[in-house]
């Protein structure tokens, strides 16, 4: 999981005033379609585990090697593939979530 180091503003389910506070991003399941794409189902949610907002991002396998040789110099070493495919795409949520909510991915620490 990932979580905001600032604030953030977003709305919430029945409520009239928006929420503002820290924000802790989760990667629900992760689908492979014919090894081609990626279907990355997210949730937002505020750290009394309240859901915000939850979602579908479709990366390509494109999209998703092009940032694996962007980034994959910077992700810490693992023992395994699966670890490594997991810190990838928890790399790719945290520039989602960065551009959700108008913040850096600095602004995001991995819990």
């Amino acid at each position: 999981m990932i979580k905001s180091l600032v604030n953030v503003t977003c709305s919430e389910t029945n409520k009239a005033v928006p929420y503002t506070g820290k924000i802790i991003g989760k990667i629900v399941c992760i689908n492979i379609e014919d090894f081609s794409s990626y279907q990355i189902f997210y949730e937002y949610k505020k750290e009394d585990d309240t859901i915000l907002i939850s979602g579908v991002k479709i990366l390509t396998d494109v999209e998703i090697n092009y940032f694996h040789n962007s980034i994959g110099g910077d992700l810490p070493a693992s023992v395994n593939w699966t670890t490594d495919r997991k810190n990838e795409f928890y790399e790719a949520f945290k520039v989602e979530m960065a551009s959700t909510f108008g913040i850096t991915t600095e602004q995001i620490e991995n819990i």
